[in-house]
């Protein structure tokens, strides 16, 4: 039971680590316009990339 709550505040700190650069990062207004600017981008090729990731894992269920 230690390791797993170990595990969780090590999956939080990291979490909360993350969205603090995150924030810290889109506070700087170039940096801001420049993600607005990339904003499609991004979300298409993570859309995409989620996609595949589905019909991956889709593609040996309708196999049988």
């Amino acid at each position: 039971m230690g390791l797993s709550i170990v595990l969780v505040l090590i999956v939080l700190a990291v979490t909360l680590v993350w969205y603090e650069v995150i924030t810290r990062l889109l506070d700087n207004v170039p940096a801001r316009d420049a993600f607005k600017r990339a904003r499609p981008v991004i979300e298409t090729v993570f859309g995409v990339m989620l996609l595949a990731g589905a019909v991956k894992l889709a593609l040996p269920l309708l196999a049988r």
